[in-house]
């Protein structure tokens, strides 16, 4: 049973799970909506770019830390930060750009950094125990 769970948690599959949630909340951000839309306004658009974000530093991190032991651990921490802050403008580039519905927007951007701090102290501190 534990080499089922550790071939379950091992580098590939996190691997593919980390890439596969990378995908799908691509899609997601640049899908054009179909139906009635909600306002940028709308406060649950914000818990949903926090949501979002903060989950996909955690599972890169989570990928990234279960096969290597770094003593730069806050390097590695800012690396991931970085690149997720870059995703999350380029979406908003993305979406201002090229799809007619959606439009960039600075507060996403915002949610998206915010959402990013909590993966990464959600993932500290999951790692601690």
């Amino acid at each position: 049973m534990t080499k089922g769970i550790k071939k379950l948690l091992g580098r590939r599959p996190l691997f593919l799970m980390a890439l596969g949630y990378s995908i799908l909340i691509t899609v997601a951000f640049l899908y054009p909506r179909v139906g009635p839309t909600i306002s940028s306004n709308f406060p649950w658009d914000k818990v949903v770019h926090v949501t979002l974000h903060a989950m996909l530093i955690f599972v890169w991190l989570h990928y990234y830390f279960s096969f290597r032991h770094t003593h730069k651990i806050l390097f590695v921490i800012a690396m991931f930060l970085g690149l997720c802050v870059f995703y999350g403008i380029i979406i908003e580039i993305l979406q201002g750009m090229f799809l007619k519905d959606r439009q960039a927007d600075f507060r996403d951007v915002i949610a998206n950094i915010l959402g990013s701090f909590l993966g990464i102290i959600t993932f500290i501190k999951t790692k601690k125990e």
